[in-house]
């Protein structure tokens, strides 16, 4: 299962930027956790809920390809999906870009699982939680 896209835009902060003037790398990674932390907080997944009981999403791989930069100043956009393939997974696609322009900025693709940290084991989630994640949108 496959959401429909997600959108979230956030502004370049000054603390974002390197001494090269654009946005450092590490901070992409930050913008898509929003995104992605946002997209449970819309979908109404209650993380402290879910944290009290041991559960918390985990990213075990992430991926990202850069076509152009960002500066302090700039509003960017990510567009995100979640694709489910199991109960346990998630897949989340992050393309951002610049909110004025339209201009893609980065790809992103995060692999991540449900963990019950107890346990450090994968957790199912509910198919209802599912079934919000992939159903949720903001309107781009």
């Amino acid at each position: 299962m496959t959401s429909s896209p997600y959108c979230l835009e956030i502004a370049v902060r000054f603390s974002d930027v390197d001494s090269n003037g654009h946005v450092n790398n590490q901070h992409y990674n930050s913008y898509c956790d929003e995104a992605m932390m946002n997209l449970f907080r819309t979908a109404g997944v209650d993380l402290k809920s879910l944290s009290q009981q041991g559960i918390g999403p985990v990213v075990w791989k992430a991926e990202y390809e850069y076509h152009g930069e960002l500066k302090y100043g700039d509003r960017l956009r990510i567009r995100s999906t979640v694709t489910i393939p199991k109960p346990t997974r998630g897949i989340f696609n992050h393309l951002i870009e610049n909110a004025d322009t339209g201009q893609l900025i980065c790809q992103a693709r995060h692999y991540g699982l449900w963990m019950n940290r107890v346990k450090r084991r994968p957790y199912a989630f509910p198919e209802d939680v599912v079934a919000r994640l992939v159903s949720s949108t903001a309107k781009c």
